[in-house]
């Protein structure tokens, strides 16, 4: 995230603000996503155990339910300065025990319909070699409406930091959060270099015939 350079002298109550926020016992006001959260015991005293809300299935009467997470800490976190801010868990799911794969990423708000992953993966439902979504959660939570510090909005669209005029649409992600059933075995489960190999060969081949369509985190 990014922000103009602010003089506190000539905008004290916009740096009052922000102080306020780093100080606030808030978690949605400070940043922090409240459907990721720590287990807490009679006492109010940490279990270990974290869990994500999300919808149990993608049917339109699903309710939310806590997905344990297997590993108190993501599985993948996306490194890239700008981009998608691809975050993933491993998780069980709250029904069955099943293993999931949480994805949690924004999107261009300026995404086609037919090129979001939440509306091809439903096509692919018993596709052999795609991972099978369990459920979709979209809040209509934007980067643009969280961060409402350092930008300002005209008719044309969002003004820049250097003042040029930036399409809200193009500028603009989406929170997105995807549940998918886990799809074979881990890369560690595997007992020779070949059999290794012949995987890594079969993924790239696959995702080459479908780049177009789909793509990894």
């Amino acid at each position: 995230m990014q922000l103009h350079p602010i003089d506190m002298h000539e905008d004290p109550i916009l740096l009052v603000r922000l102080l306020s926020l780093l100080v606030s016992a808030d978690d949605a006001s400070s940043g922090f996503d409240e459907s990721i959260f720590y287990e807490l015991d009679e006492r109010g005293r940490g279990t270990g155990r974290r869990f994500i809300r999300t919808f149990l299935d993608d049917s339109p009467s699903s309710e939310k339910d806590d997905f344990l997470l297997v590993y108190r800490t993501p599985a993948l976190v996306g490194q890239d300065i700008a981009g998608r801010g691809t975050t993933c868990w491993r998780a069980k799911h709250p029904k069955d025990r099943r293993d999931v794969f949480i994805k949690d990423y924004y999107k261009p708000s300026d995404e086609r319909e037919d090129q979001s992953e939440v509306h091809l993966l439903p096509c692919a439902k018993g596709l052999l070699g795609v991972a099978q979504m369990v459920s979709s959660e979209e809040r209509g939570r934007s980067i643009f409406g969280e961060r409402r510090v350092g930008a300002e909005e005209d008719e044309a669209g969002v003004v820049g930091r250097a003042g040029e005029t930036l399409d809200r649409a193009s500028y603009d992600r989406e929170w997105v959060r995807i549940v998918m059933e886990c799809y074979g075995r881990s890369l560690s489960s595997f007992d020779d270099r070949e059999t290794f190999l012949v995987a890594i060969r079969d993924a790239i081949l696959g995702m080459s015939s479908t780049l177009s369509l789909l793509h990894i985190c």
